[in-house]
């Protein structure tokens, strides 16, 4: 998945868990400045996942501050950790 198609899917993913809209998403966007909080984040990651069929590592949120941070987080898991 290239980084435009995982900014794509995060923006589609922002208007699943939470009624506000957005504008395009840059990588170098803060999540906090885009007003997500960490429910939604958690929300956000989980559709993600469940799109994408990775996993992010509990751990790996942790560190989680820009648009970026989370592509990352997706387009990196190993692939032992990809779901079925």
């Amino acid at each position: 998945m290239t980084d435009q198609e995982l900014l794509d899917l995060l923006h589609q993913g922002l208007h699943k868990v939470t009624p506000r809209t957005f504008p395009p998403l840059a990588k170098d966007d803060s999540v906090l400045a885009l007003g997500v909080d960490s429910l939604e984040l958690l929300e956000l990651v989980s559709w993600a996942e469940e799109q994408t069929g990775r996993r992010v590592p509990d751990a790996t949120l942790l560190g989680v501050e820009t648009v970026g941070d989370l592509c990352a987080a997706l387009g990196t898991v190993p692939e032992h950790a990809v779901r079925p």
